[in-house]
């Protein structure tokens, strides 16, 4: 160990051989290591020298979770107290075990919790997340797992430009929006397991660097139009920031795409030093299956060549899938007015929703609220890896940031479903009582063991109490900026908030299905009550079938107009027929129609129509009809309006839409 302090300079190296394995580093080293409880050592947030693996030498830093939900070791490498200015440049070999992750941060202040000025996801993939604010940049970086690699970090802070180099090869430059770095927290996330050898740290606080002329870079390619499904056309932008002393007017790029080099040029800029700004590409690009490398490079400024290279290459993906037919992927949020940081998922759904209606069904489930359904909550806080709000389940898989919820979402759409989902309801009745028809239609063979659950979900939700009072931690700024509510106060009054995707209902009685072959049908029905100062117009009807892993195999939701459209079918029991062609023309009809439906044996027939409350207003017998049936209806005596027909043979029942005129 190597350790040396002078005025505002700070120089510390260690390969940890000096300590004996199975002692923890902070008991041996408190002077530049702490742990996040405590300043003293052998806590149970310590971490343990190990001989397990080394970079160099014998020991190494072992960084392992023994809990779920990660932790307790949770070590801090001291940088110094609150640098704004000057430079950090600290690195470290770092081995993650194969299946495993790894993550560290940098924190804002000597007292940790204070703030993350950055952070770092090393993900069993073998890729990096960098992650700002909860934020993560589009910039990709990448390690190898189970395998020793250097990671250096070197942060300008007057500048505010953290060089990432991996392997000595400077792969991204990141900025935040906090102006202080302190100190580097380890933490044994969940399924975190990695090893830390050869710390290397030198800052100077007094080592100020001036970029006379032109220095510019560029971060983030945002995706501003269009989704991320194969075959789409998407927009992007980027942002270009100025840390030079003159002013940009004019940059020169190029973009690949695969094969692809587009070279651009644009013009009539005004960026000022020490601003940044989003600027738009006008490029489209058409996104393929898959993943969608793409290289921005920034190649002059002003007509010139500027300083520093590394930030001006941006190495992005723009991921995009070809879903499997018929399948949408469900997004729980756990949230709650009570909650300061939930403002968060509100403003990322808002970001992919309703672009990715089709594609994803959202629902906010509130927690300690007036908008909170008991038995909804509970299912979604005792979720495992649920640990803290705002969190987002998907598709019953995974918890995530809000922030991260698109990418697994997109990447399960790409699964067959086992069956799809057809939602039909009644139209209420005077004291809100209505009955939801839920058909699944098998397309794979499934045990026994699957269930249902039916929610009720409404959008533009207001109160006018203080329990309706969103509490809001971005207020003010401080914790950066998110969708607009770092412009509102802390809380926002009721009065100017909305809520969507609110769940109102959950009913997860249907459990412990049978089995069922490809091919087949069945059909739950339900009855729903909706309170009289809920807005129909803004209520959807969603359903998600559940494998015998409790994982979403599919789901759908549709609004009361479209519920009523499907018809209400009132069977539990009865089998669905298939390819039964059940026609009934012509439709709407006046007077006299015609049902025709195709009939594999002879059997008797009997016809049901039903009104939009699901009552039987009308009944006819057809005996015995066989092949290519097609029967009369007199319908002069049903009032104008939606019905159902509803055909029933010894074999099941088919159903289609008729309205009378």
């Amino acid at each position: 160990m190597c350790f040396s302090a002078i005025n505002a300079q700070i120089n510390y190296s260690d390969d940890f051989e000096a300590y004996a394995a199975g002692t923890t580093i902070v008991t041996n080293n408190p002077t530049n290591w702490r742990t996040w409880g405590s300043t003293a050592g052998g806590a149970a947030d310590d971490a343990y020298i190990t001989d397990q693996f080394a970079a160099s030498g014998k020991n190494s830093i072992k960084i392992k979770a023994t809990s779920d939900n990660g932790g307790p070791e949770d070590i801090i490498l001291k940088i110094g107290n609150n640098m704004k200015a000057g430079t950090i440049d600290v690195s470290w070999n770092m081995l993650v075990a194969e299946g495993k992750v790894g993550y560290f941060n940098f924190q804002t202040t000597p007292n940790p919790g204070t703030g993350w000025a950055m952070e770092f996801f090393m993900n069993k993939d073998g890729s990096i997340d960098v992650v700002t604010n909860s934020k993560p940049f589009s910039n990709r970086l990448s390690y190898n797992p189970g395998k020793w690699f250097n990671f250096r970090v070197v942060i300008d802070a007057s500048n505010n430009l953290w060089q990432v180099y991996i392997d000595g090869e400077c792969k991204g430059v990141f900025r935040n929006n906090l102006t202080t770095v302190s100190s580097i927290d380890f933490f044994a996330i969940a399924n975190g397991e990695y090893y830390i050898d050869d710390v290397v740290l030198n800052s100077d606080a007094n080592d100020v660097k001036v970029y006379s002329g032109v220095e510019a870079g560029i971060m983030n390619l945002n995706i501003t139009e269009g989704i991320q499904i194969a075959g789409t056309n998407i927009k992007t932008s980027v942002q270009l920031y100025n840390v030079g002393a003159d002013t940009i007017t004019s940059i020169e790029y190029s973009i690949k795409n695969g094969g692809d080099v587009i070279e651009e040029k644009l013009e009539g800029l005004s960026l000022a030093p020490n601003k940044s700004q989003n600027i738009a590409i006008p490029t489209a690009i058409k996104l393929a299956d898959g993943d969608n490398a793409l290289i921005l490079t920034l190649t002059k400024i002003n007509g010139k060549e500027d300083e520093l290279s590394c930030n001006n290459i941006l190495n992005a993906s723009a991921y995009a899938v070809q879903p499997a037919k018929n399948r949408k992927v469900l997004l729980e949020e756990g949230t709650g007015t009570w909650c300061g940081w939930c403002p968060r998922g509100a403003v990322f759904l808002s970001q992919i929703y309703p672009s990715y209606d089709g594609y994803l069904v959202p629902i906010a489930v509130h927690n300690g609220d007036p908008m909170t359904v008991s038995t909804y909550d509970k299912e979604v806080t005792s979720f495992n890896g649920f640990t803290g709000f705002p969190g987002m389940i998907v598709d019953r898989r995974i918890v995530v940031d809000p922030s991260a919820a698109l990418a697994p979402g997109l990447g399960y759409l790409r699964e067959e479903p086992d069956a799809t989902l057809l939602i039909g309801a009644t139209e209420p009745e005077g004291d809100g009582s209505m009955k939801v028809s839920v058909s699944l239609d098998y397309l794979n063979e499934v045990p026994k063991g699957y269930s249902v659950v039916l929610t009720i979900v409404e959008d533009q939700v207001k109160g006018s109490t203080a329990q309706y009072n969103q509490a809001n931690y971005y207020s003010g700024g401080g914790s950066g900026q998110m969708g607009g509510y770092e412009n509102l106060p802390n809380p926002v009054p009721a009065a100017q908030m909305v809520y969507e995707h609110v769940a109102r209902t959950h009913d997860h009685s249907v459990k412990n299905m049978d089995a069922y072959p490809a091919g087949e049908k069945a059909v739950l029905n339900y009855t729903v009550k909706l309170n009289s100062d809920w807005n129909q117009d803004e209520i959807k009807i969603v359903a998600f079938l559940l494998n015998t892993a409790n994982q979403v195999s599919n789901v759908d939701g549709v609004t009361l107009k479209d519920a009523y459209n499907n018809g209400f079918v009132s069977s539990t029991k009865e089998k669905i027929l298939v390819n039964s062609g059940l026609t009934v023309y012509p439709n709407p009809v006046q007077g006299t129609t015609t049902i025709a439906i195709n009939l594999d044996k002879p059997t008797d027939v009997t016809t049901n129509i039903l009104d939009a409350m699901g009552r039987i207003v009308l009944t006819k017998n057809y005996g015995k009809q066989n092949g290519h049936a097609v029967m009369n209806l007199d319908v002069n005596n049903l009032a104008p309006g939606s019905y159902t027909v509803l055909v029933r043979t010894t074999d099941g029942i088919a159903t289609h839409k008729m309205v009378v005129q």
